[in-house]
């Protein structure tokens, strides 16, 4: 048997306890509202006190709710604003299909016309811009890791990087009998791996159709395609909810253009487990005219402001 590791007194802990806090104390004095990196989404930093080191974030969803597309604006935003490599494997889009993707995120051209080559000069010109600008930020993109190996092993050679996307979990491979001992075997193999190397691993899930059957479709932690190991594992557990998407839900506003609009713009992260900060509900905005996400308008007698995109880079 394996010799047991050894174990680390408790003046060294102390020291590291202290070291901790004073890391979080000097942040704050600088003005910064959370410890974690920056998403570039004001309510969700401040619920989840940023995205932190050693920390295993889930972020589950059905198909086309926008997990993609939250998780590589997160990305953007955190290789933008806090100046921190980020790396992402993709194991559903190609390479190329990721660099469409965020930099339409970046540019805010119509995705429509940007998939088809079609934009207007304009367009072009700020997706042109977009491509640039991309290009001069610090972020890896990987197309092949389908197990926790190889995911550490990509840690290994870019140890530089602090936040890593993994889209997503369903395509992963693992050691198990069953699909549910596999999804387990994973995600706990993925905690292990953001503590030793303490980085913050931001994994996506699918959820199964249970919620579908519900009548107002709110995802709930059950709904976890697979296992229940994957929210024992994580530390946050967040839910991708957007109404707008089913259309029973949008049914009663289809004579009224504007409140359609409305609804149409409605998110909510639903954080159902968090270890350290609490579950609650933080909402966003769907911003419909660019397929991205934003920060909700501020409350006043308008409800047809414009969301403040997150996304804040020269265009």
């Amino acid at each position: 048997a394996p010799a047991p590791s050894p174990g680390i007194p408790a003046f060294s802990v102390a020291e590291l306890t202290l070291q901790a806090y004073q890391d979080a104390a000097a942040l704050a004095a600088s003005g910064r509202l959370f410890f974690g990196l920056d998403c570039g989404f004001d309510a969700l930093n401040e619920k989840l006190n940023g995205l932190c080191p050693g920390e295993l974030t889930v972020l589950a969803g059905r198909p086309s709710m926008g997990k993609t597309t939250i998780a590589l604006q997160m990305a953007l935003h955190v290789a933008q604003t806090d100046k921190v490599p980020v790396g992402i494997v993709s194991l559903e889009m190609t390479i190329p299909q990721v660099g469409a993707k965020m930099c339409g995120i970046i540019s805010q051209v119509d995705p429509y016309r940007q998939r088809r080559g079609r934009l207007t000069q304009d367009e072009q010109l700020r997706y042109f811009r977009a491509i640039n600008d991309f290009s001069r930020l610090p972020v890896w993109t990987f197309s092949e890791a389908r197990t926790a190996e190889a995911i550490e092993g990509l840690w290994v050679q870019h140890p530089e990087v602090k936040l890593w996307i993994v889209d997503h979990l369903h395509r992963m491979k693992g050691p198990g009998d069953s699909k549910h001992e596999e999804l387990g075997t994973i995600t706990e193999e993925l905690d292990h791996l953001t503590k030793k190397y303490n980085k913050h691993l931001l994994l996506l899930a699918q959820l199964n159709r249970e919620c579908e059957s519900r009548h107002d479709k709110m995802p709930q932690i059950g709904d976890l395609r697979g296992s229940g190991s994957i929210e024992e594992h994580a530390v946050n557990v967040l839910m991708l909810y957007r109404p707008g998407q089913y259309q029973e839900l949008r049914a009663p506003y289809r004579d009224n253009t504007e409140q359609m609009q409305e609804f149409m713009r409605k998110t909510t992260v639903l954080i159902e487990k968090g270890r350290f900060e609490g579950v609650g509900a933080v909402p966003l905005a769907w911003i419909t005219e660019h397929a991205i996400f934003g920060n909700p308008a501020p409350p006043g007698p308008s409800f047809t402001q414009e969301p403040r995109p997150h996304w804040q880079g020269d265009r």
